[in-house]
C-alpha cells in the first residue's frame, strides 16, 4: 500500500529556530508544529513524556476486551 504524506509549510525561520533549540531535524520540527506542538517546552514534553502525562490506555477502544482475553489465556495456560 503506497501512502503519500503531505507536510504543511511554516515560516522557515521559526522551523529553523525550533529545530536548533530542540536539537531535532527540521522535518520532525515541522511535523510537531503541524500537530500543534510549537514551543521548546511542549516539544521536550512530547518527546520525553513523564509517566504521569501519558493517557490512560483503557481509553483506547477495545483495550478492556484485549486485557480480559490475555488474562483468560494466562489462566488457561494458553501459548
Amino acid at each position: 500500500m503506497n501512502r503519500q504524506w503531505f507536510v504543511n509549510k511554516t515560516n522557515t525561520e521559526f522551523v529553523d529556530y525550533l529545530s536548533r533549540t530542540c536539537s531535532i531535524s527540521p522535518l520532525i520540527t515541522q511535523i510537531l508544529i503541524n500537530r500543534g506542538i510549537k514551543t521548546p517546552s511542549d516539544i521536550y514534553n512530547f518527546l520525553n513524556p513523564d509517566i504521569n502525562q501519558l493517557s490512560d490506555p483503557f481509553e483506547l477502544q477495545g483495550m478492556k476486551s484485549a486485557v480480559d482475553r490475555i488474562l483468560q489465556a494466562k489462566k488457561n495456560r494458553e501459548e
